[in-house]
């Protein structure tokens, strides 16, 4: 079942929310649960890439990165946060790091929900 895209109600116009929803691997690559139209790689240790396959448009930036697991603790004092936007490669990199600041992997029970913002190129807020 595919369901219709409705415009959003914001102040910059023409944007696209890419939700991805990873289930972690350890080191290796994570689980895409949800997503279309790119990869999620594991790099490193904490370190996970996203690849468009085409061109997303112009990037705005991560609005965010939500966390889940089967005991909530496993998680307390997670962060994350977005490197660079490669326009060239279609990639972006985000780290994950626990609560002692360290790059942290996701287990097999954890989830990380990553949602990237991107707009139509040319259209103006």
């Amino acid at each position: 079942m595919s369901i219709a895209a409705h415009p959003k109600r914001a102040t910059l116009v023409e944007t696209w929310d890419h939700i991805f929803r990873i289930k972690g691997n350890g080191a290796a690559d994570p689980v895409v649960e949800f997503g279309v139209g790119a990869t999620v790689k594991w790099i490193s240790t904490g370190l996970y890439e996203i690849t468009w396959l085409e061109n997303p448009m112009k990037y705005v930036g991560l609005d965010g990165v939500s966390f889940e697991a089967t005991t909530a603790s496993q998680l307390a004092g997670y962060t994350a946060v977005a490197g660079n936007y490669n326009t060239s490669t279609f990639k972006l990199r985000i780290s994950i790091t626990n609560s002692s600041f360290a790059l942290a992997d996701l287990t097999s029970t954890q989830w990380a929900i990553i949602t990237v913002v991107f707009k139509e190129t040319g259209v103006n807020p």
